[in-house]
């Protein structure tokens, strides 16, 4: 691994010397640069607050994570009945209608019942249940 590795250093810049001053040359253009930022922050007048603000842009990262997190919610609860389903083989509409109920019971408080109403009627659909 290390063998490899030097011959593809020496390949590409032939000895330590040529690898030195690439290195030397990158350290003084990030130091330009970064110079040249500073004086442009320094002449430039404060940003007007909009909407992309920093604390805005993190409500709105915040709402995001939040929606996510709630829709793998109703997904697990999906695969859950789903899972259940397969493993147990419940093919009767009773035994199906009793899961259904359990899963909604367990979860209530949690999820909203309309939803999970909503996605199981999805799931009968998808799997031809009436």
């Amino acid at each position: 691994g290390a063998v490899a590795g030097s011959s593809g250093i020496n390949a590409e810049y032939g000895n330590a010397n040529e690898a030195d001053e690439s290195v030397g040359q990158a350290e003084g253009i990030n130091s330009t640069l970064t110079s040249k930022n500073a004086a442009t922050n320094a002449a430039s007048p404060p940003r007007p607050s909009n909407s992309k603000s920093p604390s805005n842009l993190n409500n709105t990262l915040d709402n995001a994570a939040s929606v996510l997190d709630l829709e793998g919610q109703y997904l697990k609860f999906v695969q859950d009945i789903t899972r259940e389903i397969l493993i147990s083989n419940i093919t009767s509409d009773r035994a199906l209608k009793m899961l259904f109920e359990r899963h909604m019971m367990a979860n209530a408080g949690k999820l909203n019942e309309a939803i999970m109403q909503l996605k199981i009627d999805e799931l009968k659909d998808k799997l031809n249940i009436t």
